[in-house]
This record gives structure tokens, sequence and C-alpha cells, in this order.
């Protein structure tokens, strides 16, 4: 008998010593509760899972302060002894989530002697889950954004061009002051309009050039002034905004996407605020570059708050916000080369004490203002031509046309583009430009109406949807050039140069192609022959010293990179010609970074843009290739 049991006994050890081996390799937290709560069992994982030892003898009432709503937590403890609680999901005080089980413990007599409850951490799933959700609402959002930016081109389109009008006749200074800051918020509008179509991909910057921080932080405070005092003093409550600057060095950058950083950055301060308080903004050198410190009094952020404030999607303002604003300002100062640090020194947040953010930018050296801006390629005139305008938005159509008219070309315009077809086929004009979206025949029916009628007449799309208008998509559909809205009169000129050139801009150039890219080369030449040009290549600096010096070339297309000798040594040699051609450089990088390497070019360019600006090109070339030979 006393054999029996012991070996009972024995097999019961072993069987408990088993049953927590498989309890604690499973990677839940699993308790069991008599029928008063007290765990008479609990596994390891559960007191990792929690964050603090867990024991038989306790209840869940003894680690309440683990979740974050003590009252879910006593729902779960409360319910019936016969009840099975469906999974429902609890978060703890560290912002991770739990799913949680709970059901019955049964007798022998099915009757209920306790509860087993069963703790999975899902806070991955969670976080999952919600970035899906984030990015449906985002994709939907970015689809509602196409088409908003699309309407308010139009109207940019409008303003930029009554503008242009009223500056050709303004005489005094003070007016024309204004109308220049109304022109420069409308491009800026422009290009942030680029950016919300864009809204979802990643954050691309435009063109740089130099750029004062501490102007460019008084005139973001100026812009957003209805903001955070008009808006403020409305609402009751006062806030201040001030810029300490210290002399500093100019950044490279692109304005309009710092401007959206920056104002980001303020509203983001404005709402930490709802009492009032003061916004600083302090420029000033820092470890070779310049630092911009955005402070407010307001709040200020939990340290899980500002450990998690440039992720995506991650907001504290539920529904109101989007979780994308301070992402949005890491991936511009990222990619001007700068920096946001998420640390005490950057980012330095207490409870009640305001928030401070650092934006760190390196100095352009030996940059000025003036050498810094990207010069735009020369505004050609080509000949007056007869041109019809299509746009079914009134205030569009009136606005260019009245444009064109000043420059002296005959203009036909219609907002149904039936009519204009219908004019085009009986009478054929000099050039046809027209809107992309319209009702009843959109510009791609415009374009092959008027191929079938006219082959030789080319089609311009001035449209907001310019810069989603692939090359291929140009080539296969006959459209001649795509223009975004809005379009100012300067793109408007250059456009109507390359369609109406004047006598002396037609004809053939004698093109050389220096790159040591057989493909690239080859394709290119095949191109410039298309458009019946003469080309000769050459795949090395020295070879190309040998054209030149032995022929004369109207237009020079030179790859930055070549094996044998700086490209810098042609361009040298080119100048000094008394027929000089026009040069162009080439290469992978920014045109900022070319024009470094290799100064005294007339065009830069990133080689995979070529293909679609080549007429832009020839226009570069030709006045050059024609002019009297220097004195």
């Amino acid at each position: 008998r006393f054999a029996i049991e012991r070996h009972l006994r024995q097999a019961a050890t072993t069987a408990v010593g088993q049953l927590r081996a498989v309890l604690d390799a499973v990677g839940s937290g699993i308790c069991v509760s008599d029928e008063n709560g007290k765990f008479v069992l609990v596994n390891e994982p559960l007191s990792e899972l929690l964050g603090t030892p867990v024991t038989p003898g306790m209840s869940l009432l003894d680690v309440v302060e683990r979740f974050a709503d003590p009252d879910e937590l006593h729902a779960l403890v409360s319910a019936g002894h016969e009840e099975t609680v469906p999974a429902r999901e609890l978060e703890l005080s560290d912002g991770r989530v739990v799913r949680c089980y709970s059901a019955p413990v049964q007798g022998e007599r099915y009757e209920s002697i306790g509860r087993a409850l069963v703790f999975t951490d899902v806070t991955a799933e969670h976080e999952l889950q919600q970035q899906l959700v984030a990015s449906e609402r985002l994709r939907a959002t970015g689809e509602m954004a196409a088409g908003i930016a699309h309407d308010f081109n139009n109207l940019l389109a409008t303003i930029l061009g009554r503008v242009e009008v009223l500056l050709g006749q303004s005489r005094d200074a003070d007016t024309t002051e204004n109308l220049e800051a109304i022109r420069r918020a409308a491009r800026d509008g422009a290009a942030t309009v680029t950016r919300m179509r864009e809204y979802g991909r990643p954050v691309d910057v435009g063109e740089f050039r130099a750029v004062d921080l501490a102007q460019l932080c008084n005139e973001v405070v100026e812009l957003t002034r209805p903001r955070w005092r008009d808006e403020a003093q409305r609402a009751g409550k006062t806030i201040t905004a001030e810029v300490r600057a210290a002399p500093t060095a100019l950044v490279r950058g692109d304005p309009p996407a710092l401007r959206e950083a920056l104002v980001n950055l303020i509203f983001n301060a404005v709402d930490a605020m709802p009492t009032g308080g003061k916004l600083t903004f302090s420029v000033g050198p820092s470890s070779g570059g310049v630092a911009v410190e955005v402070a407010d009094t307001g709040e200020g952020m939990p340290d899980a708050v500002a450990r998690r404030a440039f992720e995506p999607f991650f907001t504290t303002k539920g529904a109101r916000g989007s979780g994308l604003g301070l992402a949005m300002v890491r991936k511009v100062v990222l990619g001007h080369g700068g920096d946001i640090q998420l640390n005490s020194t950057q980012v330095n947040s207490t409870q009640g004490s305001g928030t401070r953010i650092t934006l760190w930018f390196p100095a352009a050296v030996g940059l000025t203002e003036e050498s810094a801006v990207e010069p735009e390629s020369p505004t050609e005139v080509g000949r007056l031509g007869r041109i019809v305008l299509v746009d079914d938005e009134q205030d569009v159509l009136d606005t260019t046309a009245m444009l064109l008219r000043k420059e002296g070309h005959d203009v036909r315009a219609f907002r149904d583009p039936r009519a204009a077809v219908e004019f085009v086929v009986a009478d054929k004009p000099d050039l046809v430009i027209s809107d992309l979206g319209m009702p009843g025949l959109n510009g791609w029916d415009v374009t092959r109406l008027v191929k079938e009628a006219w082959p030789d007449v080319p089609v311009v799309l001035l449209t907001g949807w310019g810069r989603d208008i692939t090359p291929t998509q140009q080539r296969e559909r006959g459209v001649a050039a795509a223009v975004s809205k809005p379009a100012e009169l300067d793109q408007l000129r250059r456009v109507i140069a390359i369609m109406l050139p004047t006598d002396e801009q037609t004809g053939s150039l004698k093109v050389l192609v220096v790159d040591d890219s057989s493909g690239f080369a080859a394709a290119l030449a095949l191109l410039l022959a298309q458009d019946g040009h003469v080309v000769d290549r050459a795949t090395r600096v020295t070879d190309g010293f040998t054209c030149v010096q032995s022929k004369r070339y109207d237009l020079v297309l030179l790859d930055l990179n070549l094996p044998d000798r700086p490209s810098r040594e042609l361009v040298d040699l080119l100048a000094t010609q008394p027929a000089r051609p026009g040069i162009c450089v080439m290469s992978g990088s920014a045109p900022q970074a070319m024009r470094d390497l290799a100064p005294g070019a007339d065009y830069y360019i990133e080689k995979a843009n070529v293909p679609e600006r080549l007429r832009e090109i020839y226009r570069v070339a030709r006045p050059l290739a024609s002019a009297p030979p220097k004195v």
C-alpha cells in the first residue's frame, strides 16, 4: 500500500513538473485561480509579460497597477464563475497590448472551482493592424488630395497669371512689393500642392538654392500668424512668437520644403499650448552647420511619446491627427543632409515645461545667395503665332489667353474642346495648348483629332496632372510637351519658343557627344539623328579635344565623369573658342554639384532627364552657335 502511495505521489509530482515545463514553454502568460480569485498556478511568462513577479497566493488585483485601465481588469475579475469571458484586448501601463481570455475551471462534477486566464502579447499585431488601417486611410486621403490638388492648381494658375499682369503694369514700389509677396506665396502654394499630390509617398525636395534659415524662420512666423496669434486670440488665449538669430552661414536647400517643415512644427507647438504660451525659434551656428531650435512652453511630452514622436502614423491627437507631420519634418531634414536626434540634447521634453526640437543642417561652404541660386535656362523668344487655347475652367482660360495676347500672339480661346477641334480642322493654327481633364473630349482626344487633321501642328498639354505624364506617354500620343499648372509666363515663353522657333533658330545642329557609356551615347546619338542633327561621338576628354580643335560644333553634350581627364578641362577649352558652342554637362548628380565640378557650361542636367528635355537643350545651344565671334 505504502509503495503504491509513494508511486502515485511520484507520478503526480512528475506530472505537475511536466505540466509546469509545458506552461513555462508557452509564450503566453497563464494563471489559474481558485474560487476566491487567488492564484494556485502561474507560469514564468506571466511575470515576464507583466514586468513584475507573480506567484501563487496572489491575485490579479495585486498587479492592477500594471494595466492602463484598472476598470477593465476589475470587470474581468468579477465575471461570474460559470461565465466564459470572450477574448478582449487590454493595454498595459507601458503601452503594450495584451489579449486576455478567461474561462471557468470545472471540478469532477462540472462545478466551477476557479478560473483559468491566458494573457498574450499582441502589441506587434495591434501595431500592424493600426498601420494597415492608417495606410488605407492614407491611400484614400491621397486620392482625395490628388483631386483637391488638381482643382487648387487651377486656382493658383489664375492667381499667378493675374499677378504677372499686375506686375507688368505696376509703377509703384509698395504695390510691386505686395504683388511679389503674393506671387511668392502662390509659388509656395504650388510647391505644397505638388507634395500634396505625392501624399503618402516619400517626401521629396525640389531644386536647391542658398537659404538663410533665420530669414526663412521670420517668413514662416509671419506666414502662420493667423494660426498662432489670431485664432488663439479668438479662443481667449495669447500665444507669442519670437525669432532669435545669430550670424550663421547659408545652407543649401529647397525653400518650399523647408517652409513646410517649419510650418508643421509651429502647428504642433500651437496644439501643445491649449492655454497659450510662447514659441521661440533660435537660429545659430552648430557643429560646422546651422541649428534651428523650435521651443514652446506647452504641455510637453512624456518620455514614451517623445521616443516615438517621429514615427509615421504615431499620433496623440486621435482622429484629428494623421501621425505624419513630424515624420514629414524628419524626412525633409534628412533629405537636406541634416539631422534630428531624439535624445536629451535634441528633443528635451519634460511634462509641464514644454518641448524643444532642434533641426541641424550642414553649412554650404563658400556659397552666396547669388551663386547658389539655380539659374534657369535662358528664356528664348520664339516667333509670334496663331495659338488655339483649350481649357474648361473659364478663369484659367481667360488668364492664360490674356498673358499670351500681351506677348503678341493671336489667341483663340475655347472652353468647349469640341468647338476648339472644329476650329482647328477648319483653320490650321501654329500651336494648340490644351488642358487634359475636360468633359466631352479630354486632352488626349484633342491631340489625336488635331494630329489627324494637321500632323505637323504641335500640341502642348497645360494641366494640373503634368508631372504624371511620362515622356513615353507623350511620344506615343503625339504630345509635344506637358506643362504643369500653375505655369508662369516664363514657362509659357520657353515652351512656345521651342514649339515656334524663329527662322534663324531652325535647321540642323552639329553635335558632339562625349561619353564613355557606349549604350547611353548610342541611344542619345540615335535620338539626335532622329531630330535631324549631325552627331559625332567621343569617349574620352582627350578625344573631345581632338574633335573640337579640328571641327566646329553647335552643341557639345559632355559626361561629367570621364576616365582620362577632368571634364572641366574640355569646358575650359570650349569657352575660349571664337565661335563658342553650347555646352551641356550631364551626370547622375544634381545640377549644382555638376556646376561646382565643371563651371562655365550653359546647361547642367541629370542623365535620366536628357531624352525628355532635348528640345530645351537645343534651345540653349542654338543662340550660342549662331552668335558672332567674340572680339
